[in-house]
């Protein structure tokens, strides 16, 4: 009986993109060919899982992972809105280091705050806190599970959306992944027993 309700999804991070190549925050950029070839890689390596379903977020890096991963099972690719990287708001488009050093006083004052007040923390009005990410992925993934009962599915998302989740779920805490993220194409394999996500695998953390 838990077979026909489980659904198990697989969740990947796409490959190295432009923006990771040159460290910046957000925008909507392709894979670069280092992106595809890991694509390719991972899609070797889920040859033998039965997917029954591959669902992306809506930004082309993770789209185009999911295309090269969906492709031996001949599935696909529905995007998703929710799916999607945080909006960085004053830090979109930005590289990373330049940024850390102009909000450095941002950035340690979020690092004291507990989870509680973390996950609501905004560096502008407009930036995506944990707390507004977690609200749209979790529900996409719920939706996505009952929706495929018994099945097996791929979402391809982002390093923060899958941050964000390890975090919920109590596999870590924000000191454990300050300053460390998912490599490209690491993935979490999640099942949905009843109403609860159950994190049984986690790669490339």
């Amino acid at each position: 009986m838990k077979e026909k309700t489980r659904c198990t999804i697989y969740i990947v991070r796409h490959g190295q993109s432009v923006t990771n190549k040159h460290d910046t925050y957000g925008l909507d950029k392709p894979l670069t060919t280092i992106g595809i070839n890991q694509a390719k890689k991972r899609a070797l390596q889920f040859k033998n899982i039965p997917l029954n379903a591959v669902y992306s977020s809506n930004l082309i890096r993770a789209k185009q992972t999911a295309e090269i991963i969906a492709e031996p099972h001949n599935l696909k690719v529905v995007t998703l809105n929710s799916l999607k990287e945080r909006f960085y708001g004053v830090l979109e488009g930005r590289k990373g280091s330049e940024t850390k050093k102009e909000f450095l006083n941002l950035y340690e004052k979020r690092s004291q705050l507990g989870y509680d007040e973390r996950i609501k923390f905004k560096f502008s009005q407009d930036y995506e806190s944990d707390e507004e990410v977690k609200c749209r992925f979790f529900h996409s993934l719920k939706y996505l599970a009952k929706k495929n009962k018994g099945k097996i599915i791929l979402v391809v998302s982002h390093a923060v959306t899958m941050k964000i989740l390890l975090l919920y779920l109590k596999y870590a805490t924000h000191k454990e992944l300050d300053n460390r993220g998912f490599v490209n194409t690491g993935y979490v394999k999640l099942k949905l027993e009843k109403n609860d996500f159950i994190i049984e695998e986690v790669v490339g953390k």
